[in-house]
């Protein structure tokens, strides 16, 4: 699976969006139950823009359940 679309992520695009962003929410609760490859494609793309998400109100939710998966 390719999350690139012309060089930017599709995650990080829905993350910012009022309604995608629901979408990456459930993707990253979900983290622990898919291949360990997989998390960690996800956890680059969203921590490349994470100075960007954190500035969003949409972002931030999804940075909060990132964080909730991770610890």
């Amino acid at each position: 699976m390719n999350f690139q679309s012309d060089n930017y992520s599709l995650l990080i695009s829905a993350s910012y969006h009022p309604s995608g962003h629901l979408f990456v929410q459930n993707l990253v609760s979900k983290l622990n139950l898919v291949s360990e490859a997989m998390k960690h494609r996800v956890l680059l793309s969203l921590g490349a823009d994470v100075d960007n998400l954190s500035r969003s109100k949409h972002g931030m939710i999804v940075l909060k359940g990132l964080e909730n998966v991770i610890n």
